[in-house]
């Protein structure tokens, strides 16, 4: 009786092994989505579309088909924020929103028009990170700093440029070219 226990306890353990399988996964090569071949960062909307930015444009997916749209200036799209309504995204010069047309399509508004004589040359956007009432959208050389509720910025540009922006509660920290770690504090 004690070995039918024994064999019984094994084969129900082996049974649980097995049962914990590992959730569906699809592959969809560049031909299925129809944009380029690298994705450098994805969103999720307020719908729950997938919005990627690709070296193409900007990639949507609404769970059963995809649609690109190319990019602004027809450069590689690098960043991608999805809040509320908007899709915020930065790519080589430009940075601005897509938002949603009563068609359904995804039209795109640029903000960094306003500021062509801020920016320096060769500028790419890397980076958004909303943080408190404003978006952070960030370069190697700077951060600007924009606030939808009066569309003004601010523009923060480190001595050493910015390597990497990332928030941890409720503190902005960057690191520099020469890897210093900095808080961003009162502006």
């Amino acid at each position: 009786m004690r070995l039918l226990r024994v064999v019984f306890f094994w084969f129900s353990c082996w049974g649980l092994a097995f049962a914990q399988g590992l959730p569906p996964v699809v592959a969809y090569p560049s031909e299925v989505y129809q944009g380029g071949s690298q994705n450098w960062m994805l969103t999720q909307d307020e719908t729950g579309f997938i919005l990627a930015a690709n070296n193409e444009g900007l990639l949507e997916f609404t769970g059963n088909q995809w649609r690109g749209y190319p990019s602004p200036n027809e450069t590689i799209l690098r960043a991608a924020r999805a809040i509320g309504d908007r899709v915020y995204t930065g790519c080589y010069m430009e940075f601005g929103y897509w938002r949603r047309a009563p068609t359904g399509d995804l039209r795109y508004h640029s903000l960094s028009a306003s500021l062509t004589d801020k920016m320096k040359a060769d500028e790419t956007f890397w980076n958004i990170i909303d943080f408190d009432e404003y978006l952070v959208f960030q370069s190697l050389r700077g951060l600007y700093f924009y606030q939808p509720e009066t569309e003004r910025f601010t523009l923060v540009t480190p001595e050493r440029g910015v390597k990497k922006l990332f928030r941890a509660g409720q503190v902005l920290f960057f690191t520099d070219q020469e890897d210093g770690l900095y808080r961003l504090e009162g502006g």
